[in-house]
């Protein structure tokens, strides 16, 4: 597979015994993980990784980084990236979620009536500390936010973290409710 732009799977890699390439769907879950010991092993693959999405044109790629990871700068542009500011992007995500169930709710659960809208593919880089600088009041919101995403099916999270702080966060139910705990991708030796 070469990757295409215009192709829902994205190269991941390559297949330790057949050398094939190896690519992922990230739309066919709501939450996805990638994520590693520590976030150095992680850091080359997030970064090829941010540049690869960014060009795809079957979503609408967002990165809110609220790790310590070193990315590139060429990662930054051309893309909504945002270090800070993340309460602002939440609500407006929120919004925006809102009014797409809205529309989902009026037309008696039918999600295909959100056809038309453009797919988001969120990558949220460090969701411990991102969760973390969220206020109380949208902290509280995780969990609606979480399972309308998977009822609309317009907003597909990719969460990166090194698995200490995954294990923080993998009780609360707006992650286990939403995470299919049989897959993900590991970065480094099993």
């Amino acid at each position: 597979d070469v990757y295409n732009p215009s192709n829902k799977n994205i190269i991941i890699g390559i297949e330790k015994k057949s050398l094939n390439v190896s690519s992922y769907d990230f739309t066919k879950n709501t939450i996805n993980l990638i994520s590693a010991n520590d976030n150095f092993i992680m850091q080359d693959f997030v970064n090829a990784f941010i540049k690869q999405i960014k060009n795809n044109r079957n979503f609408q790629t967002m990165v809110l980084d609220a790790s310590d990871m070193n990315i590139d700068n060429e990662c930054k542009t051309n893309i909504l990236y945002e270090t800070n500011n993340f309460n602002d992007i939440f609500e407006k995500l929120l919004k925006y979620q809102n009014d797409c169930y809205n529309i989902y709710e009026k037309n008696n659960y039918n999600s295909a009536v959100l056809s038309g809208q453009k797919r988001i593919l969120l990558l949220i880089n460090g969701i411990e500390s991102f969760k973390s600088k969220l206020k109380l009041e949208n902290q509280n919101k995780l969990d609606e936010f979480f399972s309308k995403s998977k009822d609309l099916g317009i907003i597909n999270f990719i969460l990166i973290d090194g698995i200490d702080k995954v294990k923080k966060i993998e009780y609360e139910s707006w992650f286990k409710d939403n995470f299919d705990s049989s897959d993900g991708i590991w970065i480094g030796d099993q």
